[in-house]
């Protein structure tokens, strides 16, 4: 990695919003950028396995969940 380049972490709280989180990795995805990194992070949502499932399908290393 070069400072022409730098790492950008995306951190996205979010809680009870699998649909919208989801939608919103997408659109991340679509960039064009190569060098990030996001940090999900789910709040005791109640289907937080839905989220969980969609990272792990990607797999992609760059998207990390915690719940």
């Amino acid at each position: 990695m070069t400072t022409e380049n730098p790492l950008i972490s995306i951190y996205m709280p979010t809680w009870n919003r699998q649909q919208l989180a989801i939608r919103a990795i997408k659109s991340v995805l679509r960039q064009d950028y190569p060098h990030w990194e996001m940090i999900i992070v789910d709040d005791c949502s109640s289907s937080y396995e839905q989220l969980q499932q969609f990272v792990e399908e990607l797999n992609d290393p760059p998207c990390v969940v915690y719940a």
